[in-house]
C-alpha cells in the first residue's frame, strides 16, 4: 500500500466533505424527536428486550406510517423516509445511572409533516404498550 502523502489526505478530505454536504442537502426539515423512558427496578438487559418489545408492537410492520398519514392527511407517501423508532440504553442528562429509552424521530417536510405532533403520537402510543403486561396481546 503506497504511503499517505499530503495530495492523497488533502483529496480524502474534499470528498469526505463534499459527500457530507450532498448527504446534508439531501435532508432538509428539522428533525423532531421523542424519549419514552422505560423506568424500573429491572436489570438494563431485560429492559432493553421490553423496549424492543413495545418498538416491534408501535411500527406493526412498517404499518406506523399508514397510520400516521391517516392520521395526519397532510403527510404524503415519501414524508415519513427517515422516520425512525429504536430503543437505547442511555445515561440522561444530569443523572448518574443509566436507563433504557425508546426514542422515536420524524422529519418536518415542507411543512407538510407535522412532525412534532407525529411524535407525540407515536410516544403516545409507546405509553400505551408500556403500560400493558409483557407479553399480552396487541389489541
Amino acid at each position: 500500500m503506497p504511503p499517505l502523502t499530503r495530495r492523497r489526505v488533502l483529496v480524502g478530505a474534499l470528498a469526505a466533505l463534499a459527500l457530507a454536504s450532498c448527504l446534508g442537502a439531501c435532508q432538509t426539515g428539522r428533525m423532531h424527536q421523542g424519549t419514552v423512558e422505560l423506568p424500573g427496578p429491572g436489570p438494563i438487559p431485560e429492559r432493553l428486550a421490553r423496549a424492543k418489545e413495545i418498538a416491534t408492537r408501535v411500527w406493526d410492520d412498517g404499518k406506523l406510517r399508514d397510520r400516521l398519514r391517516q392520521r395526519f392527511p397532510t403527510i404524503q407517501e415519501g414524508d415519513l423516509v427517515g422516520m425512525f423508532l429504536h430503543w437505547a440504553e442511555v445515561t440522561m442528562q444530569g443523572r448518574t445511572e443509566k436507563t433504557v429509552v425508546i426514542q422515536i424521530g420524524v422529519r418536518e417536510k415542507d411543512g407538510r409533516v407535522p412532525a412534532a405532533e407525529a411524535v407525540e403520537h407515536v410516544r403516545q402510543l409507546c405509553l400505551a404498550e408500556l403500560e400493558r403486561a409483557p407479553g399480552a396481546p396487541a389489541p
